[in-house]
């Protein structure tokens, strides 16, 4: 599944690639590492008191089933 996974994803930055080369307009957003985001989001926001991230490579194997 990563693999197919992966795929795709390398399939929409190309695609997206295009697009900027065309129009400037930047459609894909990506971060590698969300502990930033989320340490952002937190400061800003005191109402977010639950935040999930989960990575693609260990997405099924480690996703809450309940």
């Amino acid at each position: 599944m990563t693999f197919v996974l992966q795929a795709i994803e390398t399939h929409v930055k190309k695609y997206c690639q295009k697009v900027y080369e065309n129009s400037v307009v930047n459609l894909f957003w990506s971060i590698d590492n969300s502990l930033e985001v989320i340490n952002a989001i937190k400061s800003k926001r005191n109402m977010v008191s639950d935040i999930n991230t989960f990575k693609f490579s260990t997405l099924f194997t480690f996703l809450p089933l309940h």
